[in-house]
């Protein structure tokens, strides 16, 4: 499917996702946390998704920041926060795709959870903690 499928459709979303990046970024750069231009955009944006806001980013734009960040990294001798940017974009897009694939699988029609709720909320847990040591691993290394 071509990214640019149902573009007119997408367009408050993606607007919805840039009007929540432009702020954040610049709430992360008044923080002075390392590259808040990408890190604040991400979090925000992350964050409204997970809480039910649907926001789609611009066509190609994930594979263009995974460029231009690429060539950035190399440009500057592999920085460590850049590199740590590259590291956690990346592990954001393998987390884009398994969401991506776990959507793809669902029907339509309302069905019963296999799995208790208790089971449910200690895999968000689990899930949580994961992020958590993947960006303070990055942090410290």
């Amino acid at each position: 499917m071509s990214e640019f499928t149902n573009l007119r459709g997408r367009l408050p979303a993606i607007f919805k996702a840039i009007a929540v990046g432009l702020p954040a970024g610049y709430l992360f750069h008044r923080l002075r946390t390392p590259i808040p231009w990408m890190i604040g955009p991400m979090i925000g944006v992350a964050t409204l998704n997970l809480m039910g806001v649907r926001m789609h980013s611009p066509p190609y734009a994930r594979q263009i920041g995974q460029v231009i960040l690429g060539a950035v990294t190399v440009r500057y001798q592999l920085h460590p926060q850049l590199v740590m940017a590259h590291f956690l974009l990346s592990m954001l897009l393998v987390l884009d795709a398994a969401v991506l694939h776990w959507r793809s699988s669902e029907r339509d029609d309302p069905h019963p959870l296999l799995v208790r709720r208790d089971m449910q909320l200690l895999t968000g847990a689990i899930a949580a903690v994961g992020a958590v040591v993947l960006v303070l691993g990055t942090v410290v290394t």
